[in-house]
C-alpha cells in the first residue's frame, strides 16, 4: 500500500510539472505579403536575361550605391536611384505592381515576387519582344 502511495504521489507530481511548465504559445498574427513588403529596400542589383534564337544570355548590373526602394502604408512607393520616383504599389495575387515609379515601374502583370523574407525581397518579370524572350530580376535586402 505504502507502495502504490508512492508510485500515485509520483505519477502525480510528474504529471503536475509537465502541465504547469508547459506555457500557452500566443497565437501569433500571421504576416502579411503586403506587411513584409512595408519600409524601406536595399536595391542591389538587377539581372537581365535574354534568349535570342535558343542562346540564352545574363547580364547582371549592380544598382548606384544608396539606390533604395521605400513601401508605404498608403499604397506610395518612392524609388531613389540616379533619381528619385514617387509611384504607387499594389498586390495583384502574388504580383506587386508599381506604377508611376520611372525605371522601377512593372508591366501590367507586376513584377512576381520569387523570395520575400524579413531581409531579402526578390521579384521578376518576363516577356517577349521582337522575337526574343527576357526576363529581369531585381534583387533588393534589408
Amino acid at each position: 500500500m505504502k507502495k502504490q502511495l508512492t508510485l500515485s504521489l509520483a505519477a502525480f507530481l510528474c504529471l503536475t510539472l509537465v502541465f504547469s511548465s508547459c506555457k500557452k504559445d500566443k497565437d501569433e498574427k500571421a504576416v502579411t505579403t503586403s506587411e513584409k513588403l512595408l519600409g524601406t529596400w536595399n536595391l542591389v542589383k538587377s539581372d537581365y536575361t535574354a534568349t535570342v534564337g535558343g542562346i540564352s544570355g545574363t547580364q547582371s548590373s549592380p544598382a548606384p550605391a544608396g539606390s533604395t526602394v521605400q513601401f508605404n502604408t498608403d499604397s506610395t512607393v518612392v524609388a531613389k536611384t540616379d533619381e528619385t520616383y514617387t509611384g504607387n504599389w499594389r498586390l495583384n495575387g502574388s504580383n506587386l505592381v508599381i506604377t508611376d515609379a520611372g525605371e522601377l515601374s512593372s508591366p501590367d502583370s507586376g513584377y512576381v515576387i520569387k523570395t520575400l523574407t524579413d531581409k531579402e525581397l526578390k521579384v521578376s518579370t518576363s516577356g517577349t519582344a521582337g522575337g526574343s524572350s527576357y526576363e529581369i530580376t531585381l534583387f533588393l535586402n534589408r
